[in-house]
């Protein structure tokens, strides 16, 4: 399982839910390209699980500043 979730703590506490500290959008862009169907007829019909496309460049910059800036604020909180 992939699971790779982040929640601001003051806006935990708060009730919110932030979307944005997480990498949704990329499991997002497979459904809607229809590779997460694709992955689970093969795994169902015991098939060979096909290739993934690279993400667009765009999703491949948001995901190292989401990860970039996670880092920072993890390290720089105290």
């Amino acid at each position: 399982m992939d699971e790779d979730r982040w929640w601001d703590l003051n806006q935990y506490v708060s009730g919110q839910l932030v979307t944005l500290l997480s990498k949704e959008f990329i499991r997002k862009h497979y459904r809607d390209n229809e590779y997460q169907n694709k992955l689970l007829y093969a795994r169902k019909n015991k098939m060979k699980e096909p290739d993934i496309a690279a993400l667009p460049q765009d999703m491949v910059k948001e995901a190292s500043n989401l990860y970039e800036n996670m880092y920072t604020k993890i390290c720089t909180s105290n």
